[in-house]
């Protein structure tokens, strides 16, 4: 809804500058900022998100609510990534080195 200033003839915008759902909470997506439908919401990490938005920080794979690592109210998918960044350093993985094992003959008599 619009008006226009009589005074300065500026169109002048009433409504919230946020989208409210019929609950009355706020429902923006915290991935892109576009208001979130109740048909296409996916809730994860106390946020209402469209499919498409909840994913992986480090390597953008499309994430399903509830299975997935968060840190700092980020998402991460489990493997690889959460593991590689907040993970143990130490054997095969993280900053460390790797250890690589050669195979053992075995001699049967």
């Amino acid at each position: 809804m619009s008006w226009t200033c009589p005074r300065c003839q500026q169109p002048v915008f009433f409504g919230p500058p946020h989208m409210k759902t019929f609950t009355g909470e706020t429902s923006l997506c915290p991935g892109c900022g576009e208001p979130v439908y109740f048909a296409e919401k996916v809730m994860s990490l106390g946020r209402n998100w469209h499919r498409p938005c909840l994913r992986c920080q480090r390597c953008h794979k499309t994430l399903t609510a509830g299975s997935h690592a968060e840190h700092d109210g980020v998402p991460y998918c489990h493997v690889p990534c959460y593991g590689y960044l907040f993970g143990p350093k130490g054997v095969n993985i993280g900053d460390v080195g790797c250890y690589i094992y050669d195979p053992v003959k075995i001699k049967f008599k």
